[in-house]
């Protein structure tokens, strides 16, 4: 199985890229901003939802990784800050 991170400044189209592997393979998409969005839905942005947004996407991996189904995931890192490296 082969998982896919797809990596690209704000607004670069790595969405639109992910859904056209999406329609092309057996791969399913997690666009980044599928656990971004949920959590704006609730809290402002700050530490707090920042965090939980981590988790979010940190458990999300771990049960769908018991799948075993392959997965493409989009992520904005900026590479010269090691914080968000490690968030990663």
């Amino acid at each position: 199985m082969m998982n896919l991170v797809i990596i690209g400044a704000q607004a670069s189209g790595k969405m639109t890229i992910g859904q056209e592997i999406e329609k092309m393979t057996n791969m399913t998409l997690f666009h980044n901003h599928d656990s971004i969005d949920f959590v704006r839905r609730f809290m402002e942005y700050g530490s707090i939802s920042t965090e939980l947004i981590r988790k979010i996407r940190m458990n999300f991996f771990e049960a769908f990784a018991q799948s075993n189904k392959p997965l493409i995931f989009t992520v904005v890192i900026d590479f010269n800050d090691s914080n968000d490296i490690e968030k990663m």
